[in-house]
């Protein structure tokens, strides 16, 4: 505070003429620079500062890049042109330079005297470490780089990124990538204070800041029983290596990289602030639901604030109190299957993507430039790994300029170096996110950086005149602004640094400084001496907070551990003689003292001033932190190390004694940590039960909130507590729910080993079938997921047995006949209801047995896998769905089986107007029971397997990207993903042009990866190679190796796992590629394959196009015997006859395909004007359909069959017109082989 201004962040300098000493020696009338209330300086939205807004825009508007040192120099000069002017003159920005003449600092030794006495030396430490301009213009220039390039159109050059105030549109511009910036340094080297400089300009710009810190406290490591002692120099930890991973001496006995701790901590504290203040009206709470529905009830799991926003009374009373130790889901009520669990995470990073835009007003506003968000997230180094993944998802999120600001400090990251933190790292700096990644090193200040500090500090110029001082400070000091600015305190506490108010200005005793005890070879060491200045209750006060650990400090925990300080700590605390003052104390005046010592701040407030009436001025009740974390790890270091362990367990233990239901619950990861740092001092069963069921509490709070990572070290620190002794007594729900939630926390982390120890335990020891429901459900679902087919399905034919659904044997000869006789008993029941009519089936009440419930869910996971795996076994599992369905209720499970079914009649019994009817009863009852959870799999049976029979498969693509979408959205990625598969095999087959197909394949495919959904990715990476070979980006354009996939591996996999679908598409696809490169030979070997493994199949492609290739190939190897030239031809019939089958119900799929085959036997028969027709015919029907690859196909073909017969022109004309239709659908290499093989027959060729 200077003359009762706040100079503020930004704050503009007016000029005043006040006598001023100079120096040692007397005053002389100086123009001195004195800052405006912050109120003038910021920016409502909006609205303009007041003051001189002229000065204030010419300033802003010569602002340049900064490469471009001239005009920047311009800029930095801009206000002394001003001057004369306007008599309320606005200065330069901080980012200016300091010294020269054209400094106004320069102009003055000493600001003006405050009228209300010396100026604080904390005040003016803290404004010149957050005056930026000592030794940063390096890294400020860095970092305005990214700002320009983040707010400026995509693809635009570094001279295009103008002045960015005026806020130039991107409409119709291409969405600008995220922008990330990693500051690195040591402890206390600036790198927040150079995030505020880039906050400044996202601000002025009419941008948001949002600020987050992780907390190191929350990364502490469950302990072990051998790791209570303690050895060697107890705080050797705290000085070697600060902050980092097990300084408080826990090590994890699961030996899990992921720590405990709440997680999304930081991120929720980023949002909070804007999304409480957004939401506090109910304008605002509709504005939000209208942008963020239907994700944002996810949200609400990691921003409490959202929850009256996106959930009803009701369901907010049962989000409150869903946390319960004793799941519901340990009684085996349901298991998430493999996909939802995997997709939560994937749904809360869409929902905070749409979050950001929220934040950006690009929705609210609906505004054609969004306004910049600055992501602040300080110390990445202590970061949950589910909060990595999140980074990661929002870096990889254009269109709002995001700007993600990272601070990691590179002296507190421990000899342990975190795998998820560097490989999120690594993610970022190479580009797989998507943004741009700009990583800026902070060094420490060297002499002449510091001296410039101490002079800005203490108000004197020139800055030689501090040198004796700033020399002293970087010889104990060095160049670490934090060390510096607490030292220097120091001094000032002491006497040894002192205001002259006489002289109104600072000295300093060099020869005391010098033989004095303060000693800043440790920051920690120095921390520790001023806390221990304090009295012994405030000291307490100190070391539980610490201990505690939050970004700010936790009152109510606080509170309740020092209301009975006196008989819980007397052991640890106090010595005798200190008792006495023990009392209990208010935890607010505990900490307005603490705060008035300089050790806490106000969180609400940014000001530096630490005074009690800085207090009294702030609106609402303070929320202290600590002024740093080396304050924090000081206040730990006063506790001895080998009382850290009882230390944690007693607070603990108080929290758990004092704190309500609600309070404990809010708290549940605060409890846990407590519990869990001391728990191997604990050895009676019954409360290492409840540290367990604590333990619990917090792992099933953090999978709500998709952190899997976390929850499974919550989860598998409970597990570590319990003994086989504990199955057999009162706690054996404790462990039944342990066990199914880390099995289900290692699924959704795809740690697929570790969720099956999990599993064998539930099974080894649970006393009923009924309790390994939930652990079955997910075996059966894990390892379908996995591709483990056979295995899955024989497991869940297994668990079905069990509950009283009993199939015959796999290896039964008879397997055929028991499907035909099931089938026939299907439809009787479904007679049997109202004639199987629609409108009755709609009236079936719900299903409400638990058992059959289970037994519904197995032989849904069952029927998709049999589909994959043993086509003959996967009618018979529908059957039993429909049955079960109109027998005792209908479920979710029920509408994919009525289109399953439905499906099962069309393709394999011809009833093709039955299997519409049950498609359209399957949507009907996903609308009807409002099962938007169900919509993905009925998108996926309907629109892939049943709608390409009676309309074009185009019309299925708008439809399968919907079932796409909705799943993702829901959770159901397994199904989402299997539209998105629908979506590349029926786009590839329907003649969508190459380089499209590629984006989504390659888009489809990375998904699939990442969620570990082998099935779904080997399916897709077969059309994608498929893809790649005509394009070009193949050797051999009739093998299925490249970069995408191998081959033989494949095939050696699907053979492994007896995967008829895989083989299937491997033979077709090769099959068609035979055929279009004219490889007849191959084409029709692969026919032959492809014919077997086709059999059981029903899909489109299965069935049409195989059938469609085979006669096709059939004809084309025309043999010299009588014999094979009859089977060629009986081949193409028996292909005509089903083709034109398939077009009486479908024409635009079939009947150009009808045409082509008649043109072939046509040819095959020697009828040349016959074959000319039908390949005429067949060229314009496949065109009129939108067949592009087929039209030229046949445009080929008959330049082909031209040719043989000596028609030079009509041939040259065909070959012409397929070589331009292959070259629209993008098929190069085929494009490459017309033009080497048939270069005689075309001089030019098209563009």
């Amino acid at each position: 505070m200077i003359n009762g201004w706040d100079r503020g962040d930004r704050g503009p300098l007016p000029l005043r003429s006040s006598a001023l000493p100079t120096g040692e020696k007397g005053g002389q009338q100086r123009l001195v620079a004195m800052p405006l209330p912050r109120s003038c300086a910021r920016r409502d939205n909006d609205s303009q500062p007041t003051g001189s807004r002229t000065a204030v825009a010419a300033a802003r508007d010569n602002r340049s890049h900064p490469n471009n040192s001239a005009s920047r120099s311009a800029s930095l000069s801009s206000p002394a042109t001003a001057l004369s002017s306007s008599s309320s003159f606005v200065g330069a920005r901080r980012s200016t330079s300091v010294g020269g003449g054209s400094s106004l600092a320069g102009l003055c030794r000493c600001y003006a005297p405050r009228a209300g006495g010396p100026p604080s030396l904390s005040v003016r430490l803290e404004s010149a470490s957050r005056d930026r301009r000592h030794g940063r213009q390096s890294e400020e220039s860095r970092l305005l780089n990214a700002y320009y390039r983040g707010t400026s159109p995509a693809g635009s050059s570094p001279e295009d990124w103008e002045d960015r105030s005026g806020r130039t549109s991107r409409t119709g511009v291409e969405p600008v990538p995220a922008e990330v910036i990693l500051l690195t340094g040591e402890s206390g080297c600036g790198m927040t204070a150079l995030a505020d400089f880039l906050a400044d300009h996202v601000e002025d710009d009419g941008g948001t800041t949002l600020r987050g810190k992780f907390d190191r406290c929350r990364r502490r490591k469950p302990r072990g029983r051998s790791d209570c002692g303690g050895s060697g120099d107890e705080d050797q930890d705290f000085h070697a290596a600060p902050g980092g991973d097990g300084d408080d001496g826990c090590t994890t006995k699961t030996g899990s990289s992921s720590t405990s701790g709440a997680p999304f901590s930081a991120i929720s504290a980023a949002f909070e602030g804007f999304c409480r203040r957004e939401t506090a009206t109910e304008e605002g709470r509709k504005r939000f639901r209208a942008a963020l529905e239907p994700e944002g009830r996810v949200l609400a799991d990691v921003v409490p604030c959202l929850g009256p926003t996106f959930l009803e009374g009701r369901e907010l009373m049962m989000r409150r109190s869903s946390f319960k130790s004793l799941s519901s889901l340990s009684k085996g009520t349901g298991c998430p299957s493999n996909s939802e669990l995997c997709s939560r995470s994937r749904r809360l990073c869409r929902a905070f993507r749409r979050l950001v835009k929220v934040v950006a007003r690009a929705e609210a506003d609906r505004r054609d430039d969004p306004d910049a968000v600055l992501l602040l997230l300080d110390d990445i180094q202590w970061a949950d790994s589910s909060t990595l993944d999140l980074i990661c998802s929002l870096a990889s999120s254009p269109g709002s300029p995001l700007f993600l600001v990272l601070t990691l400090r590179e002296d507190e990251q421990g000899d342990d170096v975190r795998q998820d933190l560097t490989e999120a790292l690594r993610r970022l700096e190479e580009g797989e996110c998507g943004a741009h990644f700009t990583h800026v090193k902070v060094p420490t200040l060297g002499r002449a950086g510091l001296t410039e500090f101490v002079a800005e500090a203490l108000q004197m110029r020139p800055p030689a005149i501090v040198r004796s001082l700033s020399n002293l400070i970087h010889d104990r000091a060095g160049g670490n602004m934090f060390f510096a600015t607490q030292y220097m305190l120091s001094l000032h506490d002491g006497g040894f640094l002192y205001f002259d108010e006489d002289a109104w200005r600072w000295r300093w005793d060099v020869e005391g400084i010098n033989s004095s005890e303060i000693s800043c070879g440790s920051i920690v060491e120095l921390m520790i001496g001023k806390i221990r200045r304090l009295s012994p209750v405030l000291q307490q006060t100190l070391k539980i907070a610490a201990f505690i650990g939050s970004a700010v400090i936790d009152e109510v925990a606080l509170q309740a551990v020092l209301s009975q300080t006196c008989s819980d700590f007397d052991a640890i605390m106090f010595s005798e003689s200190q008792e006495e003052e023990c009392v209990t104390l208010n935890v607010a005046s505990a900490l307005k003292a603490v705060f008035a010592s300089g050790l806490l701040i106000n969180s609400m407030n940014s000001s530096a001033d630490t005074s009690l009436s800085s207090l009294e001025k702030e609106e609402g009740t303070p929320k202290y932190r600590f002024a740093h974390d080396r304050i924090q790890q000081a206040a730990e270091i006063l506790v001895p190390r080998s009382e850290r362990a009882a230390f944690h367990l007693e607070i603990g233990r108080i929290l758990v004694r004092s704190l309500t239901s609600a309070e404990l619950e809010e708290r549940s990861f605060l409890v846990a940590d407590q519990m869990n740092c001391g728990a191997g001092l604990v050895s009676d069963r019954d409360e290492r039960a409840e540290i367990a069921d604590l333990n619990l509490a917090a792992g099933e709070r953090a999978m709500a909130s998709s952190a899997f990572p976390s929850a499974a070290s919550y989860l598998n620190a409970g597990i570590d507590l319990l003994d086989k002794e504990h199955w057999r007594g009162p706690y054996y729900d404790i462990c039944l729910a342990l066990r199914n939630s880390a099995a289900e926390c290692e699924v959704a982390a795809g740690n697929f080993d570790a969720a099956q120890v999990h599993i064998n335990a539930i099974m080894c020891h649970s006393s009923s079938f009924r309790d390994e429901l939930r652990a079955h459900e997910l075996l059966v679902s894990s390892l379908g997921s996995r591709g483990k087919l056979q295995e899955a399905i024989g497991t869940g034919l297994d668990v079905l047995r069990r509950l009283g659904v009993k199939f015959p044997p796999l290896s039964s000869r008879f397997l055929s006949s028991h499907v035909a006789a099931d089938l026939v008993k299907t439809k009787r029941i479904l007679r049997s209801c109202g004639g199987g009519k629609n409108s009755a089936l709609m009236r079936l009440p719900l299903m409400s047995d638990p058992d059959k419930l289970a037994a519904m869910r197995v032989l849904d996971h069952l029927g998709f896998f049999a589909y994959l795996g043993n086509r003959e076994l996967a009618p018979l599992i529908y059957s039993r769905i429909v049955q079960m369905s109109v027998r005792h209720g209908i479920c979710n499970a029920s509408s994919t089986a009525f289109a399953a079914y439905g499906m099962i009649l069309g393709c394999v019994l011809g009833q093709y107007a039955e299997m519409q009817r049950l498609g359209e009863l399957a949507l009907a009852l996903t609308a009807k029971c409002e099962a938007r959870e169900c919509l993905p799999r009925v998108h996926a049976t309907v629109y892939m397997l049943i709608n390409p029979w009676t309309s074009n498969v185009r019309n299925s693509l708008g439809p399968l990207r919907e079932g796409y979408r909705i799943g993702m959205e829901v959770g159901d990625v397994d199904n989402a993903l299997l539209n998105a598969q629908g979506v590349i095999n029926l786009a590839f087959h329907g003649g969508i042009v190459l380089p499209q197909l590629l984006m989504d394949a390659r888009s489809f495919s990375e998904q699939m990866a990442f969620y570990k959904q082998e099935t779904h990715l080997t399916n897709t990476l077969l059309l994608y190679q498929t893809v790649m070979n005509f394009m070009g980006y193949s050797r051999d354009p009739l093998i299925l190796t490249g970069k995408i996939i191998d081959e033989k591996e494949i095939m050696k996999d699907a053979n492994d796992n007896k995967n008829d679908v895989v083989r299937s598409i491997i033979y077709v696809m090769k099959l068609i590629l035979s055929y279009h490169f004219n490889n007849y030979e191959v084409a029709a070997k692969m026919a032959v394959k492809s014919r077997v493994a086709n059999m059981s199949l029903g899909h489109y492609g299965g069935q049409v196009v195989q059938r469609f290739y085979d006669g096709l190939s059939a004809l084309s190897v025309r043999g010299v015997s009588l014999k094979q030239r009859r089977r060629s031809l009986s081949i193409a019939l028996r292909s005509l006859k089903q083709m034109k089958k398939f077009a009486r119900r479908c024409e635009d799929n079939c009947c150009h395909k009808v045409l082509f085959l008649k043109a072939e036997l046509a040819a095959f028969r020697g009828r040349k004007s016959d074959a000319a027709e039908y390949y005429v015919r067949a060229i314009g029907r496949a065109g009129e359909s939108g067949f592009i690859h087929e039209q030229a196909l046949a445009c080929e073909r008959a330049g082909l069959y031209m040719l043989s017969h000596g028609e030079q022109v009509l041939a040259s004309e065909h070959i012409k017109q397929a070589r331009e239709l292959y070259f629209q659908w993008g098929a190069r290499a085929k494009v490459d082989q017309l033009d080497r093989r048939f270069s005689a027959l075309h001089q030019t060729k098209p563009p």
